[in-house]
């Protein structure tokens, strides 16, 4: 299954890494790369701070 998320923001990006480390795909919708990868900068520091 796919799911995708429209929004980057604090609610699309938490949506997105909890569908995410559930195991299945998503794929994520923004207005432009900057704010996609802005988003995705955040869920990595999220992740890694589980890690620690």
């Amino acid at each position: 299954m796919k799911i995708a998320v429209v929004g980057t923001g604090a609610m699309g990006s938490g949506i997105v890494q909890c569908i995410a480390q559930n195991g299945l795909d998503v794929l994520m919708k923004g207005r432009s790369e900057t704010s996609i990868s802005k988003s995705l900068k955040g869920i990595e520091k999220n992740l890694n701070r589980l890690v620690e």
